[in-house]
């Protein structure tokens, strides 16, 4: 016995977890949207009333699952197996049917086959979908309901632009990409080789950076980049979160270097450096920090830098240390609120009681500030600090800022929450916030963790012609799906797609690095409207090749702030 299983591309969704009320026909909570076919959102957290799924019974061999998303030849009492160094399992999926298992590896650029499962831990638990990549194999599995699909047909790429990632436009069914991107759903960054002379900020006297990006004065052409450093020549590893701070650099031959070092703008403790001109003529540096000026050195193995490294690391590891030195300085109780007498309020609405997970700073170092200057290359004493900016439910909850500034003048600002679900579970989202300027007050669009967007940290938020995009880190140690919405609210965040970046990284002198870590991706943009570049921050292999995992200040590898440029392929762009 075998089922066809059918449902329509405009009235399938996702099944409704427990406890998620349908909303009436036509209505939609506010959710982080997993996956887009043929033009209609499918949301994780929520439903529209009328969806369906037909089911008929026949006689055969094997099943064939047709959906309107694609068709899967499906084999009972079968599992798939893809044979080592030739693809393997992309992703595992909790609940949906064998239809929703087909669809998923159907829409998706990557998966060619998967197994399904009714249950998927124990008797009575939800289904469970393994999607795979590459050339399976079939064998029999004596298990009721075990079935393996492969993929005989795939849907048409789009039928409207959504379906490319708001990054070209739908041609017949087919995606051709504004030129920005790549790939089937335009979901890939055209990253063209890095250059061997200006290839961001690698400093030659020894010091760590982790991020940055350039920005460029219009008086003058001179292009100017805001760095993460960290300071005395220490690691990342085990330091960054104390001995951070905000370097400026001036280059007058292009966006990428090579670089002039100019000033600490920022003192220890900075970090997360964003540069920005607002549209008053305001120049803004968003980071996270508090004012530690910490003035240590880490470039050599003496005895007295070896006890350097453990007071260092022993103002990390505990939990909790940095975010009460930081409290203590600007007056703050161990919730973020302001005491008393405290000379830095909240800019924000205050703390209210929020239902778990909890916002926590575990692993983070906020609060977010932000500095601003008539010039953008006034001396350091010129910069003037405001904040912390974010609400005061978990100062240092809050970190990694990118802001929008839009049309109307207010200021849209993506954040990377820390959420703590029980001792020692923790999770990172991005939530939302907008201001009328960049001054603030800094209200919450996204109210707790489910409203928040589902994409990682580092959030890159960044608007093109046709909408919004995100960038992360959220698919490994060094690689970001494209986020993207219409509107700065509800995002769609690919979870079965190619990644638009990752830790490879091709050079004009055609050599190729291959990172440890490529963290912090920053965006500036081209005078067309479009993406031009992608910073980030990326961590170097050893002498063996090998990336090591140590947090101890003297045995981190060596990191750096990478520029990459971003091409233009012949495609489609309306202006």
């Amino acid at each position: 016995e075998t089922l066809i299983l059918s449902s329509s591309a405009f009235d399938m969704l996702l099944p409704v977890p427990s406890g998620v009320t349908v909303a009436p026909s036509g209505s939609w909570r506010r959710c982080s949207f997993d996956r887009i076919s043929m033009g209609l959102l499918l949301c994780s957290v929520g439903a529209r009333a009328g969806s369906h799924e037909a089911v008929s019974r026949i006689d055969s061999g094997h099943a064939r699952v047709k959906e309107s998303v694609g068709q899967c030849e499906v084999h009972g009492s079968s599992a798939a197996t893809v044979p080592a160094g030739q693809g393997g399992p992309i992703a595992t999926l909790i609940g949906p049917s064998v239809a929703e298992c087909c669809g998923n590896c159907s829409t998706s650029d990557i998966c060619d086959w998967f197994n399904w499962h009714p249950h998927s831990s124990q008797q009575g638990g939800p289904p469970w979908c393994q999607l795979l990549r590459g050339n399976a194999t079939l064998s029999p599995v004596h298990n009721d309901g075990f079935d393996a699909g492969r993929v005989t047909s795939r849907p048409p790429t789009c039928t409207t632009a959504m379906d490319c990632t708001l990054a070209g436009e739908c041609v017949n069914g087919s995606c051709v990409c504004d030129g920005w991107t790549h790939g089937t759903r335009c979901n890939i960054l055209n990253l063209e080789p890095a250059s061997t002379t200006a290839p961001g900020y690698r400093n030659a006297s020894g010091y760590n950076s982790w991020g940055g990006a350039s920005i460029q004065d219009p008086v003058t052409g001179k292009w100017y980049l805001f760095a993460s450093q960290i300071a005395g020549k220490c690691a990342l590893l085990g330091a960054w979160s104390v001995l951070s701070e905000g370097v400026r650099l001036v280059s007058t031959q292009g966006p990428t270097g090579p670089w002039v070092f100019d000033a600490v703008v920022l003192p220890t403790f900075a970090h997360n450096i964003k540069p920005f001109r607002a549209p008053d003529g305001t120049w803004l540096i968003f980071y996270i920090g508090s004012p530690n000026n910490s003035t240590r050195r880490c470039d050599n193995t003496s005895a007295a830098d070896a006890d350097l490294v453990d007071t260092i690391n022993s103002m990390i590891t505990s939990e909790g240390n940095a975010a009460a030195a930081a409290n203590a300085r600007f007056g703050l109780d161990p919730r973020g609120s302001a005491q008393p007498g405290a000379s830095v309020q909240p800019s924000s609405h205050p703390a209210t009681e929020v239902d778990p997970p909890f916002p926590r700073g575990h692993g983070t170092a906020g609060p977010i500030f932000v500095a601003s200057a008539s010039a953008v290359d006034a001396p350091p004493e010129d910069w003037t600090i405001h904040g912390p900016l974010t609400d005061s439910l978990n100062w240092h909850s809050a970190t990694n800022p990118s802001a929008v500034f839009n049309p109307n003048g207010t200021v849209s600002l993506a954040v990377s929450r820390g959420w703590e679900f029980a001792p020692g579970q923790y999770d990172k989202t991005t939530v939302l916030m907008q201001a009328e300027s960049w001054r603030g007050p800094y209200v919450n669009l996204t109210d707790g963790y489910a409203e928040s967007i589902h994409t990682g940290e580092d959030p890159d938020m960044f608007r093109t012609r046709r909408g919004w995009h995100m960038l992360n880190h959220n698919t490994g140690p060094g690689s970001s799906v494209l986020s993207y919405s219409l509107d700065g609210l509800q995002w769609v965040v690919p979870k079965q797609e190619p990644n638009a970046f990752n830790l490879t990284v091709p050079f004009d002198n055609g050599t190729v690095a291959e990172f440890c870590q490529r963290q912090r991706p920053q965006i500036v943009m081209a005078s067309d409207g479009m993406p031009g570049w992608l910073w980030s921050g990326v961590m170097v292999r050893d002498a063996q090749g090998n990336c090591p995992s140590s947090d101890h200040v003297s045995t981190s590898p060596p990191t750096w702030t990478l520029a990459q440029p971003i091409g233009r392929k012949v495609g489609i762009w309306k202006l």
